[in-house]
């Protein structure tokens, strides 16, 4: 049985990021490094307010600034972002029960034992 207390490894925060994403997104697609939010998923101004909220919330990082938020346009630059946060030691990584009990309202799921 999996420790679900553990956290996981920063390794998967590509991972975690694909799967809200997807799981928020307006237009159902594949999930790339290169997806764009809004000519590729159809995001709308509320769509990506609810994903920054559920990652600042799921990663414990404080509400992050307009001005970084205004430039992400990409999957990639959110996993940058929150690489970024978590290496300056601000926020920290969910468990995988966070992650599933995040993406769950939104029909995703996280695999939580092993």
């Amino acid at each position: 049985m999996t420790d679900t207390a553990t956290a996981l490894d920063t390794a998967l925060v590509p991972d975690v990021i694909g799967k809200l994403v997807y799981c928020l997104a307006p237009a159902k697609r594949d999930i790339t490094p290169t997806t764009k939010f809004i000519s590729d998923l159809a995001y709308h101004s509320l769509a990506m307010a609810e994903l920054g909220y559920i990652v600042e919330d799921l990663f414990e990082l404080d509400a992050l600034p307009y001005e970084q938020t205004m430039g992400l346009e990409t999957v990639q630059d959110i996993v940058e972002l929150i690489q970024k946060h978590l290496e300056a030691g601000e926020g920290s990584m969910p468990t995988a029960e966070q992650v599933h009990l995040a993406l769950a309202p939104h029909g995703g799921d996280w695999p939580v034992a092993g």
